[in-house]
C-alpha cells in the first residue's frame, strides 16, 4: 500500500521533462509557519512533494549527502509527514518541526 501512494504522490504532484517544474515550489509560505493543517488541507500533491524534497535533501546535506534523493525516498518522507500530520498530536507542529524527527526516526530510509 505504501508503494502505491508513493507512486501517487510523485506521479499526480509532479512532471519530468525537458522544461520540469518537478522541484518548482508554488507554496509560498515558510515552511517554518506551514502547519499540518496547512499540509494536509491547503497544500496540494505536488507542494507536498517539493517540500519533502526541498527539507528532506536539506537534511541529507547535513550528513554530507551531495545527490537529490530518488523519487521513491521523497515519496516515503512525504507521505510519513502526512501520517504525522493526520495524528492528533500533529496538530500543532509545523512541517518544518515534523521533517527532522521524521529523518531521524527512520535513519536506515532517509539518511546517507
Amino acid at each position: 500500500m505504501r508503494i502505491l501512494l508513493i507512486t501517487l504522490l510523485v506521479v499526480a504532484g509532479c512532471g519530468d521533462g525537458p522544461t520540469s517544474t518537478k522541484y518548482v515550489q508554488t507554496w509560498t509560505k515558510p515552511y517554518g509557519d506551514t502547519t499540518c493543517a496547512d499540509w494536509r488541507d491547503a497544500m496540494d500533491n505536488h507542494q507536498r512533494y517539493v517540500a519533502a524534497a526541498d527539507m528532506l535533501l536539506t537534511l541529507r546535506k547535513k550528513d554530507g549527502a551531495g545527490e537529490i534523493p530518488t523519487d521513491e525516498m521523497i515519496g516515503a518522507f512525504a507521505l510519513d509527514l502526512s501520517d504525522i500530520c493526520s495524528a492528533p498530536a500533529g496538530e500543532v507542529a509545523t512541517i518544518a518541526e515534523i521533517a527532522p524527527l521524521v529523518y531521524i526516526a527512520f535513519p536506515d530510509e532517509f539518511k546517507p
